[in-house]
């Protein structure tokens, strides 16, 4: 997938510029949302995962993940760190509190 610009920038009545985040694809939220069930579970994608990644260190992974959704995706390491981030949330928010 070719990278896309995720960010739109418009003026406001002052002439200054304001960006607007763009969402992301049903694609894109596909793949985030089976790549984060599977970390969840304790493994990795199957289409994400291969021999030479096995060789890594797991101190490393979660960098390599991030690299190989970013190229797949287009989207920026920022945005797929704060995507995965606000994931981890919406699980606790959903869990019943102890």
């Amino acid at each position: 997938m070719k990278e896309e610009n995720h960010w739109h920038i418009s003026s406001n009545e002052k002439g200054e510029q304001k960006v607007k985040r763009k969402m992301k694809t049903s694609s894109q939220l596909e793949l985030l949302e089976k790549t984060y069930a599977e970390k969840q579970s304790g493994g990795r994608a199957a289409e994400l995962n291969p021999p030479f990644l096995e060789q890594q260190p797991s101190s490393n992974e979660s960098e390599s993940l991030r690299a190989e959704l970013s190229a797949k995706l287009g989207l920026t390491d920022r945005q797929l760190q704060m995507w995965f981030c606000q994931r981890r949330l919406k699980d606790r928010k959903v869990a019943p509190v102890k």
